[in-house]
């Protein structure tokens, strides 16, 4: 899990590098920084929460975002910007 990686909002297999402005699936590259257990707490405690990109679902706990990252699932509290992403949605009837 890199610092600067912005996941999708929509399509959690991609998204953007902020430090090197490409778009992106998993992987490592030269630019890689770890995202250190206390930034993500300082995230929650600021923000309220963190999302985990692998279950789809917010955390608002930091025992549970420590779990979580203990288990190598991609946590974020910010998303890469998809000016198109709402019309791809789903809608209901």
């Amino acid at each position: 899990m890199c610092a600067h990686y912005l996941p999708h909002p929509q399509y959690g297999y991609m998204g953007y590098c902020d430090e090197r402005g490409i778009v992106f699936g998993h992987q490592y590259c030269e630019g890689f920084t770890p995202m250190s257990a206390d930034r993500l707490i300082d995230v929650l405690r600021a923000r309220g929460w963190v999302y985990c990109v692998d279950c789809r679902r917010a955390l608002f706990d930091a025992e549970e975002v420590l779990a979580h990252l203990r288990r190598g699932e991609l946590l974020t509290a910010e998303f890469m910007q998809d000016a198109v992403a709402a019309e791809e949605a789903l809608v209901a009837d």
